[in-house]
């Protein structure tokens, strides 16, 4: 009996603790006692980003900090016009840059450091500025209106260099989130889950976040701890071959049906491969304005190594997306030793574990091949 008491006792010190705690973290948050939340925050989440109007977002100008992928860290720098650079001594550059890269986060190199990037790669030993406008979860649509905005600050050097890689994962992007604005940045259309990429959080964590900061601060860390990641994209609970994301290569029309993350509504799979077309003139007519070279990447991720039936689609829609456009020429990495031999051995030697994203060896791969064509 005496046990249960004690028990009892216990138990309502512990509950006790925690409300006088959750009490006095609502007292703290309240009067913005806990100035230095935002510094510690960064520390711990993804930090590059900021939010503007209609869900846009982008790189911050003159950003040095670092960036959490999974449970990994790594130092992220940007130039004064918000393009991913090595350090610190890349962050002011007035020159126009000589080669150009477009696209999402693999392209940005979402996973890891500068060096170990195939952006990165390329620039290595390059006296040339090298301009890496990647951005997770970007999509045709922002490539032309970000290469627009860079002819605005007169950053297209006659005769550059551009790759734009175009990504699997664009498809849905295109057909679910992104829309075009005649008189501004693009607008990030909402699914009907309501999730942009910033507004990836339950309403028991936004309240938390908002009104409990020390609270939050230990959820995150615990998060962290535990492997999780405040990005989007890694929020997905599917498997990495077989993710909805990268399916409309391999799967019917049922998949237009459904809304981000699971599908491709409202628009299609269709009409996002014209809305990609479209941009993709765009930039090639720009792209001439300048003499520049254009040239489109494509590679595969997970799924398409393992479903290779559609593969040879996605392909010839992009040679001939080249074709029509009057692009300099396609770098195919479908065509490359990550279509060879074991799907699962490729995966494991190419990729990220448990995820779509490639490892340092894949970026080598793909750097390999791109500066080939790319010179």
């Amino acid at each position: 009996m005496n046990s249960i008491k004690n028990a009892a006792v216990v138990l309502i010190a512990i509950l006790f603790a925690l409300l006088m705690l959750v009490a006095a973290d609502w007292f703290l948050t309240a009067r913005k006692i806990s100035q230095s939340f935002d510094e510690r925050m960064g520390q711990l989440v993804s930090k590059p980003y900021e939010e503007m109007d209609n869900g846009w977002y982008r790189l911050k100008r003159s950003f040095k900090g670092s960036e959490l992928w999974g449970t990994t860290y790594y130092q992220v720098f940007t130039d004064q016009y918000g393009f991913r650079v090595k350090d610190s001594s890349y962050m002011n550059r007035d020159l126009a840059p000589k080669y150009i890269f477009l696209g999402d986060s693999f392209t940005y190199g979402i996973n890891g450091a500068w060096d170990s990037t195939f952006v990165g790669m390329f620039a290595k030993g390059r006296e040339e500025y090298v301009a890496n406008a990647g951005v997770s979860s970007y999509s045709p649509t922002v490539y032309s209106y970000v290469y627009k905005k860079m002819a605005s600050q007169s950053l297209l050097a006659d005769k550059h260099k551009l790759v734009v890689a175009l990504d699997i994962s664009d498809v849905q992007d295109e057909a679910t989130r992104w829309l075009a604005s005649k008189n501004g940045a693009p607008t990030l259309r909402k699914s009907s889950e309501g999730v942009t990429f910033f507004d990836n959080k339950t309403p028991a964590q936004n309240f938390i976040k908002s009104h409990l900061n020390y609270t939050y601060l230990i959820y995150v860390y615990t998060k962290k701890l535990l492997g999780g990641s405040e990005m989007v994209e890694s929020r997905e609970a599917f498997d990495v071959l077989d993710m909805p994301r990268s399916a409309f290569t391999y799967v019917g029309a049922s998949l237009d049906d459904k809304p981000y993350p699971s599908g491709y509504y409202p628009d299609g799979v269709s009409a996002a491969k014209v809305k990609i077309k479209k941009a993709l003139s765009e930039i090639k007519t720009l792209c001439d304005k300048y003499s520049c070279e254009m040239y489109i990447l494509i590679y595969p991720w997970p799924a398409q190594l393992k479903h290779v039936e559609g593969n040879s689609d996605w392909v010839d829609y992009t040679n001939e997306t080249c074709a029509q456009i009057g692009c300099n020429g396609v770098i195919n990495m479908f065509e490359s030793e990550l279509l060879q031999g074991s799907y699962q051995k490729s995966y494991e030697r190419y990729y990220v574990s448990g995820d779509v994203h490639f490892n340092k060896v894949g970026n080598q791969l793909v750097f390999n091949i791109l500066s080939k064509s790319v010179r």
